[in-house]
């Protein structure tokens, strides 16, 4: 059996420090620019790969879904619609972003609870109040710790609690996206990462 290449986008996630965390959760983001270049990388190893089994039948996939840290599950999604932009986004544009879950089996055991928890943080991006311009074109959602009372908790009020904090996290999201800074240190140290190389320390 071939073995599965990581996509370069998602492992520059996987190695990024967050951008922002809670109690239970982190995200991680990429920049318009590190998405392209990772994307340019991709493509350029899925080119060499192409010529290398230019005369075998088999096709080469372009779309990729690796398995995701400590066994949490990747996703790619796409946003907004032909007819009206994002759902809860202010002036948001049409546009698709790589949106990744990491939710291991060590925090959550059961595939129920993991599952669930990937569906409150999608919707919860999908109603953060993205303005145009400012969502990241790619990001990562990591469940960082779980609580054992979670199992004495019914689900619905469980989903209420993770909906609730992944709301007011992505709400400092937004708000420091709106606001300029410097991430180029971190998109280096990130694609030094992809690349395997060590990032120097800063």
């Amino acid at each position: 059996m071939a073995m599965q290449r990581v996509d370069p986008v998602f492992a520059a996630l996987a190695r990024r420090r967050p951008v922002l965390s809670s109690a239970h959760f982190v995200i991680c983001t990429l920049s318009t620019a590190e998405f392209e270049h990772l994307r340019s990388l991709q493509e350029q190893a899925l080119q060499r790969t192409r010529a290398g089994h230019a005369m075998t039948s088999a096709p080469t996939q372009s779309r990729l879904q690796p398995a995701g840290p400590d066994g949490g599950e990747l996703a790619d999604v796409k946003f907004g619609s032909k007819s009206g932009g994002m759902p809860g986004g202010k002036n948001a544009e049409t546009r698709s972003i790589c949106l990744g879950f990491s939710v291991p089996k060590r925090q959550l055991a059961r595939a129920v609870d993991r599952n669930s928890v990937r569906r409150v943080a999608r919707e919860a991006w999908r109603h953060a109040g993205w303005v145009s311009g400012q969502m990241p074109a790619a990001a990562m959602i990591k469940l960082r710790r779980a609580e054992p009372a979670w199992r004495e908790i019914g689900r619905p009020a469980l989903k209420k609690l993770w909906r609730e904090e992944l709301d007011q996290l992505l709400a400092r999201l937004t708000r420091r996206l709106s606001q300029p800074g410097d991430h180029s240190q971190q998109g280096h140290q990130a694609d030094q990462a992809v690349q395997g190389r060590p990032a120097k320390p800063t």
